[in-house]
């Protein structure tokens, strides 16, 4: 299947297996999931998230500090 992933504002489309959820691309791509909110299709989602064909996957990077 395809979704589209935009990370830090830059588009790609990314060829997943049918079967793939959010936890796990996140940690194929070696992400830090302390350090970003996810968004799936306009609405946040949790990582436990299934995804589908022509999803559209953001993270969102939070900021935080003193």
């Amino acid at each position: 299947m395809k979704i589209k992933l935009i990370e830090k504002g830059i588009s790609k489309e990314l060829k997943l297996d049918s079967k793939a959820r959010v936890d796990t691309l996140i940690s194929d791509l070696k992400l830090n999931d302390e350090t970003f909110l996810i968004k799936l299709n306009g609405k946040i989602a949790h990582e436990q998230t299934s995804l589908k064909e022509g999803d559209e996957l953001e993270f969102l990077d939070v900021i935080y500090g003193g």
